[in-house]
């Protein structure tokens, strides 16, 4: 049954190199009520017309070319004017497989939830790696703050926005917007609030298929490529304000694992940093390095933290190209899953 459209928002950003693989993977899909809405965020290269090409090529591609605001104002507009019954989120340089949104629908038809989420592929410097939902059948919203607590490695998976489908009447009636004055954190904070509105009569389904592939690091003008900044620090503590206001009971836990989160994305950081050369000596703050090593549960991510603080970048950069060499080329990961509650 595809009698619910679907809106799908794309901001767009300095990605003609991608896009079009990206409208490519949509436009192909085996659910074919869409309507794909391309934000051209004041790009300064060609995506504003191959933006107007892809369009004139499909009637279900609706164009907005506005001045550049960053990726919160550019998903701002594309709900501002979506006029589907559900509503997804794709990034300029993915791709998604070609039932994903069949998929998402009869699941979440299925179960009459507020979102359904999906797993997906990371692909990165010549490797792939599979990230699978869950085995949960269904979730509250209080449920799935408690799933996050219980195993912190789904940070990824479930507060991203772009494997996910979501139902617009929330979005509308609850008028859920991202702050436009973050420039990072935006997918984070939308699927924050929009878990935050839904009621506990409703739930959250997954479908443990990866089908999303996130490009990492593919555009640099990507919101994916953005580092952690004083502003994503601002998104953890609105994080970690909602889930104590949900689950009050649980704060001393909750500080913990979200102090921890935000550690562990600073390390990953620095080491991305010290890899392209583009950060000081000492590229992770102690006090996250403290908190890393307090709270982390795996030896090898302690060890990757303490060098990334330790050492200068271009003995970093060396040390690391021998570890990558010694594991056949499968390159050092500093992951969200790493943390441990116990």
């Amino acid at each position: 049954m595809q009698n619910d459209l679907i809106s799908i928002i794309v901001p767009v950003y300095n990605a003609e190199d991608y896009l079009e693989s990206c409208v490519q993977s949509i436009v192909s899909q085996t659910y074919t009520n869409l309507e794909i809405i391309l934000i051209n965020d004041g790009s300064t290269d060609g995506s504003p017309a191959l933006c107007n090409a892809l369009a004139e090529k499909d009637s279900r591609i609706v164009v907005i070319h506005k001045e550049n605001g960053g990726g919160a104002g550019a998903r701002n507009a594309g709900l501002d004017i979506a006029t589907g019954k559900f509503v997804a989120f794709v990034d300029n340089d993915d791709t998604i497989e070609k039932r994903m949104y069949e998929l998402l629908h009869g699941r979440l038809k299925e179960i009459e939830a507020d979102m359904c989420i999906c797993g997906f592929t990371v692909f990165a410097d010549g490797y792939k790696r599979e990230v699978r939902a869950p085995d949960f059948t269904k979730l509250s919203p209080n449920a799935f703050w408690n799933a996050y607590l219980d195993d912190n490695k789904y940070f990824q998976l479930f507060f991203m926005l772009w494997n996910k489908l979501f139902r617009m009447e929330l979005f509308q009636s609850e008028k859920i917007r991202a702050p436009e004055n973050h420039a990072v954190g935006v997918d984070s904070w939308l699927v924050t609030d929009y878990i935050c509105a839904a009621s506990e009569e409703r739930s959250i389904v997954f479908l443990d298929i990866p089908m999303y592939n996130y490009m990492a690091k593919n555009n640099p003008n990507s919101g994916g490529a953005s580092c952690i900044s004083e502003k994503m620090i601002v998104y953890y503590d609105h994080l970690k304000s909602v889930m104590i206001s949900k689950l009050p009971h649980k704060t001393a836990e909750i500080i913990k694992v979200i102090d921890c989160q935000m550690s562990v994305n600073l390390a990953s950081d620095a080491h991305k940093n010290a890899i392209n050369n583009t950060t000081s000596p000492r590229g992770l703050p102690l006090s996250n390095l403290i908190s890393i090593l307090r709270s982390t549960s795996r030896t090898d991510d302690k060890f990757s933290a303490f060098l990334v603080f330790l050492l200068p970048s271009g003995l970093y950069r060396l040390i690391f190209s021998l570890y990558k060499k010694n594991k056949n080329n499968k390159p050092q990961r500093l992951r969200n899953e790493v943390c441990s509650n116990e």
